[in-house]
């Protein structure tokens, strides 16, 4: 199987290269006459605010979601 992945030098994406590449084999860009043309943002991080507004809540803060995120974290640990 082969993948194609852009921005692989972010943290995210450089994470998901390695687990495909040890799980599913070759990873690598796009050949340029696939994406050549096509308009590439400048900025790519996500932002909750258009989401936020169209579900009619507030975004959480960043200690809300590391709680959240360790509080999951936490729920799934073995015991064993």
């Amino acid at each position: 199987m082969r993948i194609y992945l852009t921005g692989a030098s972010g943290f995210v994406v450089s994470n998901l290269a390695h687990v495909f590449a040890c799980e599913h084999g070759e990873v690598s860009a796009p050949p340029a006459d696939i994406v050549s043309g096509e308009p590439v943002p400048n900025d790519t991080r996500l932002d909750v605010t258009f989401t936020a507004r169209a579900l009619g809540v507030e975004p959480p803060d960043l200690s809300t979601m590391l709680g959240r995120l360790q509080a999951e974290v936490e729920s799934s640990w073995s015991l064993a």
